[in-house]
């Protein structure tokens, strides 16, 4: 899943979620409902999990449920689900951070 922050095109292969109610954090959503699609989808997986010709068309959608965190009384907390995106996004970059420093190592030539 992406994130889009301007405007972008569905395609037969892309489609648009967008929020119908107030309190919703997208970036939240993305990682609560990202290994929820994956596990829904459909069709043939590849070789080390890669896919190949899977999709997960618009009908299947509406049977996913995804946890919302809630605060003590019961109501949606958009200040929670900032928290935990917050959260994702950081160990994204840390991620995305040792894998270019592993690039960077693994490139290095060391003549002796």
């Amino acid at each position: 899943m992406m994130v889009h922050k301007a405007p972008f095109s569905a395609t037969n292969h892309r489609g648009v979620l967008l929020p119908k109610t107030a309190g919703i954090d997208i970036d939240y959503f993305k990682f609560a409902l990202e290994p929820l699609l994956r596990q829904a989808k459909k069709g043939r997986v590849g070789d080390n999990g890669e896919n190949e010709y899977t999709s997960l068309p618009p009908f299947m959608l509406k049977d996913i449920e995804v946890g919302v965190p809630v605060d003590e009384k019961g109501e949606i907390s958009i200040e929670l689900q900032r928290e935990i995106a917050a959260s994702y996004l950081a160990i994204e970059q840390y991620r995305r951070d040792i894998l270019g420093k592993l690039d960077t190592l693994t490139e290095q030539r060391i003549e002796y």
